[in-house]
C-alpha cells in the first residue's frame, strides 16, 4: 500500500509542478522558522540549568521604597551569607560574588599588560554552590586564601599557553599579586554570570565589611538536599529587620516602628537561579537578561508562520478538488474505502512535509550565521540532532501533516461516486468561503507583524534621536584612566592640544555606567524623610565636555576651594526632595558619618539610564583626587578617527603599563537597547517571511480561481468586457480580503504595541501611518500576486475560453 501511495504522490507532484513548488517552499519557510526559533527558545530556557541541583540555588535581592522612589537591586551586604548559614538550617552553602570589568593584568615574569574582562571575586564556598568543573586544583580550598585565583581554561591558555599555570603569578593593576590555585572549565554561554577568572573574596577589603546597609556584592545560597525554601521565605523579613535595626537607628535616628510608619520599605526577596535569565531585570544585573515575554512572542510568531504555510496547503488542496474528483469517484467504484483514501491523502501531505523539512534544514544551515550575529548566540544545526530535539522535530512533522492534510483528505474523500461521475461535485460555496476566511487570517497575521515591525523601528529611531540632555555623539570615552595615577592632569593637558578636541573631562562614571545610590535628606527636615539619589563623581570640566545644561547656579570651579563640599543636582532631585529655594538648601547623605553638601547648581534632567526608566534624582560631587575611571573627550564632527589615534599615542607615551581602552558615548548608551534592536531585526525578518508565504498561497489560489472562471471570463469578453475591466474585477475581489484582514488586524496590533511601549518611560505614540502603510504593503503583495494571473486571463481568446474544461 505504501508503495502505491508513494507512486501516486510522486505522479501528482510532477503533474502539478507550480502547486508542488508553492506548497513545498511555503512549508519549508514555515518549518525553518520554527526550527530556528525552537533552537533559540531551547537555549533561552536552558540558562543555569547545567548546575547540579540548580532548582535549589537562590539569589537574594533587595527591594526598597523611599518616599516615591522604588529600587530593586541584586546587591546585598557583605555579612549576609554568614548570617544566613547561622540562622537557617535549611541552607547548606552560601557565597558572595562580585564581577568587575576591565582589570589590567600581566604575568609576574614580565610582558605586556592586557585587559581581562569579567574579573570575579568569590568566597571559598563558590564551587560548593555552583558546579563549575575544576580541571586542576581543589575546589574546596582554591579560593580560601587571600590573593589566590582560579582561571578558566581559555584564560589559562591565553596567559600561559601550554605551560602549567598552577602556582604562577598574575599582577593586577600593578598592585596585587594573585597566585593561580586552580583551572576550571569555561563558563557556559547559557549562564547568567560570565567571568574569565575568579579571585578569592578575602583578597578585597570589602569582605570584612560589617554594615547591613552598604550593598556591594551578590549573595547566592544552596539548600541542603530535601529542604524546602518556604521556611527561609517565611522568616526572611524578620531576619532582615533584626540585623538592620541598629543601623537604621544610628543613621536615621528611627526605630523600626517609626521607620515603617514613615512609609519607607526595605526587604529581601529570593530568586530561583533558573528564573534569573528570563524573569529578572534588576539594577546591577551581571549581564543583560532575556525576557520570557520575548520567548513567548517569538514562539508565537514562528508557529503563526508555520500555520500560514499549512493554510496555504489546505487552501490549494481543496481548491484543486475538482481535478481529483473523478479519481476519487473511480477508486470508490473500484472498492476503495474512505479510510484508505484519507490515508492516501495524508501520506501525500507527509511527502510534501518531508521534502519541505529537508529544504528547511538547508535554510536553517544557511541562515544560522546571520541569526547568531543578530541574536548574539552560538547555535548550530547539530543541536537539532541531540537530546529531545529529534522527538520535537518528529512531533512537528506529524502536527504539520495532520494540520495541513487532515481537512483536505476528509473533504476529498467525501465525494459521492455517482455525483462525481455525472460531473456533479459537492457544493463549493461553503468551501470557497472557508478558503477566503483562511486567506483573510493570513493577511491579518501579515498586517499585525508589519505594524509591529514599523512601531518597533520607530521606537528605536526615537531612542537614537531623543535629546538625552547631554551630547551623545562625537564623545570619545577613554576607560580605566585611574591607570594614569598622578598623570591625570598631564594627560588631559596633552589631549586638549590635539586638533579636533573641544573639551575633555574626568568622571568616575558616565551616563551608561552603573551609578551608586545613596539615601539622602535635606538639612533641617525630619530624618524620616528619606530619599534615594544616584551619585556621580566629576571634575571641573565634565559639564562642558558632555554639554550638560546648567539651568540654575553654576558648575564646580577650580577657583572655589569650598566646592569640595558642594553638590550639583538635577531638576528631578529638586522635585523629589521638594526643594523650592535651592540656594539655601543642603543635602545630607545618610550613613554612619553623615555628610552635608550645599547645592551650588542645578542641571537640566539628563538620561544617565535607559529610556525604559524615568529620569531619577542625581547629585554630582566634585572629585579632585586621582581615582577616576572615565575620561570624556568632546570631539569635532568628523575628527573622531584622528583624535582617537592621537589619544592612543599620548596614552602609550605616558608609560602607564596599562593598555589603552576606549568606547564612544553613543555606543555605551546604545548597549541599553540591544534587545530592542534584536527584536526589530527578527520582527522584520518574520514579517517578510509571513508576506512571502501569504503571497505564495495567494498566487496559487489566484491561479486556481482564474482557471475555474475561465469560461465566465470568456463570456464576459464576448459581451464587451475590456482587458482592463477583467483585471480590475479580479483584483477587486482580492482587495476585499485585504480590507477584511485590516479590520481585524488594526485593533489587535494597536493593543499589542501599546502594551509593548508601556515598557518604556519615554516612547512614541501610535499613529495611523503605521497601520495604513502596513495595509498598503500587504495589498501591494496581493496586487503583485494576482496581477500577472489576471492580466493573463484578460488576454484569453474568448472562443478558447468558452471551450475550457
Amino acid at each position: 500500500m505504501l508503495k502505491h501511495f508513494l507512486m501516486i504522490g510522486n505522479r501528482l507532484m510532477l503533474r502539478r509542478r507550480v502547486f508542488t513548488l508553492i506548497n513545498i517552499f511555503g512549508l519549508a519557510i514555515g518549518l525553518a522558522s520554527c526550527l530556528i526559533i525552537m533552537l533559540w527558545v531551547s537555549d533561552e530556557l536552558s540558562y543555569d540549568r547545567f548546575h547540579k541541583g540548580s532548582d535549589s540555588i537562590y539569589r537574594v535581592t533587595v527591594f526598597g521604597k523611599f518616599e516615591k522612589l522604588n529600587f530593586k537591586t541584586v546587591y546585598t551586604p557583605a555579612p549576609l551569607p554568614k548570617a544566613l548559614l547561622e540562622e537557617f538550617p535549611q541552607i547548606g552553602y552560601a557565597t558572595r560574588l562580585i564581577i568587575r570589568p576591565q582589570h589590567s593584568l600581566r604575568r609576574q615574569e614580565g610582558g605586556e599588560s592586557l585587559i581581562e574582562d569579567y574579573f570575579a571575586y568569590a568566597d571559598s564556598s563558590f564551587f560548593d554552590v555552583f558546579s563549575f568543573r575544576m580541571l586542576e586544583g581543589d575546589p574546596r580550598t582554591a579560593l580560601s586564601k587571600p590573593k589566590s585565583i582560579v582561571l578558566t581554561q581559555s584564560a589559562a591558555r591565553r596567559w600561559f599557553g601550554n605551560e602549567n599555570p598552577m602556582g604562577k603569578v598574575l599582577v593586577e593593576n600593578e598592585m596585587h599579586h594573585y597566585t593561580v590555585t586552580g583551572v576550571m572549565d569555561d563558563v557556559p554561554k547559557n549562564s547568567h554570570m560570565h567571568f574569565n577568572m575568579v579571585a578569592s573574596f578575602v583578597s578585597i577589603p570589602y569582605h570584612s565589611e560589617t554594615s547591613w546597609l552598604m550593598q556591594g556584592s551578590l549573595t547566592y545560597f544552596k539548600l541542603k538536599p530535601n529542604q524546602s525554601i518556604e521556611p527561609v521565605n517565611d522568616s526572611l523579613q524578620s531576619f532582615l529587620m533584626r540585623h538592620i535595626e541598629e543601623e537604621i537607628q544610628r543613621s536615621l535616628g528611627l526605630d523600626l516602628e517609626q521607620f515603617k510608619a514613615s512609609g519607607q520599605d526595605y526587604r529581601y526577596e529570593l530568586q530561583k537561579l533558573t528564573d534569573i535569565h528570563l524573569h529578572s531585570n534588576l539594577d546591577g544585573e551581571l549581564a543583560p537578561n532575556g525576557n520570557i515575554t520575548r520567548v513567548w512572542l517569538f514562539s508565537a510568531i514562528a508557529l503563526i508562520i508555520l500555520l500560514l504555510a499549512c493554510i496555504n496547503f489546505m487552501n490549494l488542496s481543496t481548491a484543486k478538488a475538482a481535478a481529483r474528483s473523478r479519481e476519487v469517484g473511480m477508486r470508490k467504484v473500484l472498492g476503495s474505502y474512505r479510510t484508505e483514501l484519507v490515508l492516501q491523502f495524508l501520506f501525500e501531505t507527509l511527502l510534501y512535509v518531508l521534502i519541505a523539512l529537508a529544504l528547511a534544514l538547508l535554510m536553517v544551515e544557511l541562515a544560522m550565521p546571520w541569526f547568531n550575529s543578530v541574536a548574539a548566540k552560538q547555535l548550530t544545526i547539530a543541536m537539532m540532532f541531540k537530546g529531545y530535539f529529534p522527538f520535537l522535530i518528529l512531533v512537528m512533522v506529524v502536527l504539520c501533516t495532520v494540520t495541513a492534510g487532515f481537512y483536505p483528505s476528509v473533504y476529498l474523500s467525501a465525494f459521492e461516486p455517482a455525483q462525481v461521475l455525472k460531473g456533479q461535485l459537492l457544493p463549493r460555496s461553503g468551501k470557497a468561503g472557508l478558503r477566503r476566511m483562511l486567506v483573510v487570517f493570513q493577511f491579518t497575521a501579515a498586517i499585525v507583524l508589519i505594524i509591529s515591525t514599523l512601531v518597533v523601528y520607530r521606537q528605536i529611531e526615537f531612542i537614537r534621536n531623543k535629546d538625552m540632555g547631554f551630547q551623545l555623539h562625537d564623545v570619545l570615552v577613554v576607560k580605566r584612566v585611574h591607570g594614569l595615577g598622578q598623570n591625570l592632569d598631564a594627560y588631559r593637558d596633552k589631549v586638549m592640544k590635539v586638533d579636533g578636541v573641544r573639551q575633555a573631562g574626568y568622571a568616575l562614571n558616565l551616563p551608561g555606567d552603573e551609578l551608586s545610590t545613596n539615601s539622602v535628606g535635606v538639612e533641617g527636615r525630619p530624618v524620616d524623610q528619606v530619599n534615594l539619589m544616584a551619585l556621580m563623581m566629576a571634575d571641573h570640566h565634565l559639564a562642558e565636555a558632555l554639554k550638560l545644561r546648567i539651568v540654575h547656579g553654576r558648575w564646580f570651579s577650580a577657583e572655589e576651594p569650598s566646592d569640595s563640599t558642594a553638590i550639583v543636582v538635577n531638576m528631578a532631585a529638586l522635585r523629589q526632595l521638594r526643594i523650592d529655594d535651592w540656594r539655601n538648601a543642603k543635602v545630607v547623605t545618610h550613613g554612619p558619618k553623615p555628610n552635608v553638601f550645599r547645592i551650588i547648581g542645578v542641571v537640566e534632567d539628563f538620561h544617565f539610564e535607559s529610556l525604559h526608566k524615568t529620569v531619577k534624582p542625581i547629585g554630582i560631587l566634585l572629585r579632585t583626587n586621582y581615582w577616576m575611571n572615565r575620561m570624556a573627550v568632546n570631539v569635532e564632527r568628523g575628527q573622531m578617527p584622528y583624535v582617537l589615534e592621537q589619544a592612543r599615542r599620548l596614552w602609550d607615551g605616558m608609560e602607564t603599563g596599562q593598555p589603552f581602552e576606549f568606547t564612544t558615548l553613543d555606543s555605551q548608551i546604545g548597549s541599553f537597547y540591544s534587545n530592542e534592536v534584536t527584536t526589530s531585526t527578527i520582527y522584520t525578518t518574520f514579517s517578510a517571511l509571513a508576506l512571502i508565504i501569504a503571497a505564495l498561497g495567494l498566487f496559487g489560489l489566484a491561479t486556481h480561481t482564474i482557471e475555474s472562471r475561465t469560461r465566465e471570463l470568456g463570456i464576459r469578453k464576448i459581451l464587451g468586457a475590456s482587458d482592463g475591466y477583467i483585471v480590475r474585477m479580479l483584483l477587486l475581489e482580492f482587495t476585499r480580503w485585504v480590507l477584511y484582514a485590516a479590520l481585524i488586524a488594526w485593533p489587535l496590533a494597536w493593543w499589542m504595541m501599546n502594551r509593548w511601549l508601556e515598557g518604556f518611560a519615554y516612547h512614541i505614540h501610535l499613529s495611523l501611518n503605521e497601520f495604513l502603510l502596513a495595509t498598503v504593503l500587504t495589498w501591494g503583495v496581493a496586487f503583485l500576486s494576482v496581477v500577472f494571473q489576471s492580466a493573463r486571463a484578460s488576454k484569453l481568446n474568448p472562443v478558447e475560453a468558452i471551450k475550457y474544461q
